[in-house]
C-alpha cells in the first residue's frame, strides 16, 4: 500500500517515512524470529549432549533445574539468580558450583541473559530441551546397571580374588 502511495507521489515524505518504518518494523520481525530459530537449533543440539555428562554433572544440573524451578521467581524458564545462590542450588561448594555454571553456560544447558533484575543480578535461562534428555538420560542409565554393582566390579582386584582363594579353585 505504502509502495504504491510511493509511486504515485515520490516526494511525499510522510508517505516515505511510513514505509520505512513498516519495512524496518518487519525486517526485525524476521530477525528475531530467525534469531529464535537459531536458539532453538543450539538448545536442540546442547540436550543431545547431555549423553555425554557423567553421573555427578547431571545430578549437580537436575540440582540447578529442579531448585531453580521451585523458586518463587522461576518465570518462563528464567530466574535471577546472585552468585552466591548457584552453590546451595545445585548443591555444591562455591569453586565446583561456579566451575559447572560456566560449563553449563558453555555448552548451553543454561543461558546466561543480558537482562539483571532490580537487584542487579543476572536472569538464567534453563535449556527446555535439556529437562526431558537429562530424565531419559537417567532413566536409561538406572535401568542397565545399578551403581552399587558397578562399584563392586571396580573393586574387584586380583589380590582380594587371591586372598580369598577365587583365583586358585580346582576341580575336586
Amino acid at each position: 500500500m505504502f509502495e504504491k502511495a510511493v509511486a504515485i507521489d515520490p516526494n511525499n515524505e510522510k508517505v516515505i517515512s511510513n514505509l520505512e518504518r513498516i519495512t524496518n518494523h518487519e525486517n526485525e520481525k524476521i530477525k528475531e524470529r530467525e534469531e529464535n530459530e537459531k536458539i532453538q537449533i543450539q538448545y536442540k543440539e546442547a540436550s543431545q549432549r547431555i549423553s555425554f555428562e557423567n553421573d555427578y554433572v547431571l545430578e549437580k544440573l537436575s540440582n540447578f533445574i529442579k531448585n531453580s524451578s521451585e523458586s518463587s521467581g522461576f518465570k518462563n524458564g528464567k530466574i535471577a539468580l546472585p552468585e552466591w545462590r548457584i552453590p546451595p542450588f545445585m548443591q555444591a561448594t562455591k569453586e565446583k558450583a561456579l566451575s559447572l555454571k560456566e560449563q553449563f553456560i558453555a555448552k548451553k544447558y543454561i543461558i546466561k541473559t543480558k537482562d539483571r533484575n532490580e537487584f542487579n543480578s543476572y536472569y538464567y535461562e534453563i535449556n527446555p530441551y535439556v529437562v526431558g534428555e537429562i530424565k531419559k538420560v537417567l532413566a536409561e542409565r538406572n535401568r542397565t546397571v545399578d551403581k552399587k554393582w558397578l562399584e563392586g566390579f571396580e573393586n574387584i582386584t586380583s589380590e582380594r580374588l587371591e586372598k580369598y582363594n577365587i583365583l586358585n579353585c580346582s576341580k575336586k
